[in-house]
């Protein structure tokens, strides 16, 4: 769930999230730091559709449903994210290895498919009463008494490193798909101009809120629009934006490996090892 490795199949994770939850696009959270979008801050169970109670994110206790604020200051949107992928990850409510979810919902000892089941679930959704599901707290299988702010400061601690990491792993492929799909022969123009929106996109999201690089991306977006060459053109706005992308990677790369072996770090001097081996 941390860093994701492709950037295409976190688009189809984020489209298809989206959808099941018939929630438009610019009202989830999404980051290049965790796999899935978040639903809305201060999403309930009863805000998602039946067939996605069963997933973890619909049960996010209240200190993980949206930043946190101190007196004046609220945390970045970025260490919420994070915060929350710590805490579903470590916990082992996300298995890295097999990419599967814990499933609430068969926890409880509720089928969706069993038409009882179905019923009262369906009862509930529409506000009715039912101990159980009113009295769940997924807190009672990711909260740790000991270390009860163990994933903020672990965000806090790593969040600028795996921002860079991120932001390096999600530009090397975002630049070789420039380089190997735009800049092909035989794409047909309206699959590269579809191509193109998805790089942009997809450039701003992978920036993790550098507005230097936001707005040079966004200016390629803007001489896009009056370019009438090809796309695949020397001197096409396409390049330009490959250029952007090498530059990610450049700046990057170097500390890469230090950055990781930095968080390694920071989850054995946070417990996080233990805590997820528990």
């Amino acid at each position: 769930m941390i860093l994701p490795s492709n950037v295409v199949d976190y688009v189809v994770a984020f489209d298809d999230f989206a959808s099941a939850i018939s929630v438009p696009a610019p009202f989830l959270m999404a980051s290049p730091l965790i796999g899935l979008p978040l639903p809305p801050a201060g999403w309930s169970p009863r805000d998602f559709a039946p067939e996605l109670l069963w997933h973890p994110m619909a049960w996010l206790p209240e200190r993980l449903k949206r930043p946190l604020t101190n007196g004046g200051d609220v945390e970045p949107d970025n260490g919420w994210v994070l915060r929350v992928g710590l805490e579903l990850q470590e916990s082992g409510l996300y298995d890295q290895v097999s990419g599967s979810w814990f499933d609430v919902l068969t926890h409880l000892g509720i089928d969706p498919v069993n038409p009882d089941d179905a019923q009262r679930l369906s009862a509930w959704l529409a506000g009715g009463a039912d101990q159980q599901l009113d009295e769940f707290d997924l807190d009672e299988l990711i909260f740790v008494q000991d270390a009860p702010e163990w994933s903020l400061e672990a965000a806090i601690a790593s969040l600028e490193p795996l921002e860079v990491v991120a932001r390096t792993k999600a530009a090397r492929q975002l630049l070789a798909m420039c380089n190997e799909t735009l800049t092909g022969d035989g794409v047909d123009p309206d699959e590269q101009a579809e191509m193109v929106e998805m790089m942009l996109t997809l450039g701003v999201w992978a920036t993790c809120g550098d507005e230097a690089l936001n707005t040079r991306i966004e200016q390629i977006r803007g001489r896009l629009d009056s370019y009438t060459g090809g796309l695949s053109d020397a001197g096409s706005p396409v390049f330009a934006l490959s250029a952007i992308f090498a530059d990610m990677v450049d700046a990057g790369e170097p500390i890469e490996n230090d950055l990781l072996a930095q968080f390694e770090r920071v989850r054995r001097e946070t417990g996080l090892s233990e805590f997820a081996a528990s």
